[in-house]
């Protein structure tokens, strides 16, 4: 039986396979066909060898995943946004009577709604900061036992419970297996996410590709999990300012409205 060796690259099991050489893997449940239209592929989001810029922010701002539509137009998505915006601006001309209010109203609603869009995401990063973690510990800890890549990979997906981060996991594994370009892969897998804890894993995973797992790599998880652990106690501590910092937007707009209204009637 032939395994990984630790200073190897775990992406070079796949040619051993192909010649018929027996690897260590983890076992796990392949029962269940992926279809194959349910993952997207870099390509899906690039016109003229360039990525859409408009897709891709839908895509890190958690929206496509809300809407579990990953072929979401952009020009679409901020329509029905205006439209609402718009709206709520002629309920407010109905009630009001007042042109001036309603547009404000308007303008206000939208910014609002991005506002919302914006906690939503970073509410869905701070869900999945003990995911992070989970996955550079498994990932450290199976590579070092000479187990290969995507069967690590298979097996961080059964213990995370965040489910976008095992949509995006389970789409990086799909596209690794299917498509013969892993930088494509990894780079989508970062562009579901407008995180910071991500775009580290995404550095560990490109590192570990290159070079194998090594002492290095096994600093930069453990210091990245510190970072992790060390933010999250942070967050838990400033989540009653971010309380107070979205009270006092709501009644500052509140503010402004009643102001504006009872200067110009």
């Amino acid at each position: 039986m032939n395994i990984i060796s630790k200073s190897n690259n775990p992406f070079k099991l796949d040619k051993l396979k192909k010649d018929g050489i027996k690897v260590k893997e983890i076992e796990f449940n392949t029962s269940k066909k992926e279809e194959i239209n349910k993952y997207k592929t870099l390509d899906d989001y690039c016109k003229n060898n360039k990525l859409n810029k408009a897709s891709i922010s839908l895509s890190e701002k958690g929206i496509m995943y809300a809407f579990k539509n990953y072929n979401l137009n952009p020009v679409l998505f901020y329509l029905s946004l205006i439209s609402i915006s718009a709206i709520i601006g002629i309920v407010f001309l109905i009630f009001t009577k007042n042109i001036y209010i309603s547009l404000i109203c308007s303008l206000l609603s939208y910014f609002l709604l991005n506002r919302i869009i914006n906690y939503l995401n970073k509410k869905e990063n701070n869900n999945m900061m003990q995911d992070i973690c989970i996955i550079y510990l498994i990932m450290n800890e199976k590579l070092q036992n000479e187990v290969y890549f995507i069967d690590a990979l298979a097996y961080i997906i059964t213990k995370i419970k965040n489910k976008r981060l095992i949509y995006a996991l389970k789409e990086l594994k799909y596209n690794i297996l299917n498509n013969n370009d892993i930088d494509k892969a990894i780079l989508l897998f970062n562009k579901r996410f407008k995180n910071e804890d991500i775009d580290f894993l995404v550095l560990y995973l490109q590192k570990i590709i290159k070079i194998g797992i090594n002492e290095d790599t096994d600093k930069i998880s453990i210091t990245n999990v510190n970072k992790i652990i060390t933010k999250k106690y942070k967050k838990n501590n400033y989540n009653v300012m971010d309380i107070i910092e979205n009270s006092f937007i709501l009644y500052s707009v509140l503010i402004i409205i009643i102001f504006i209204y009872i200067n110009i009637r």
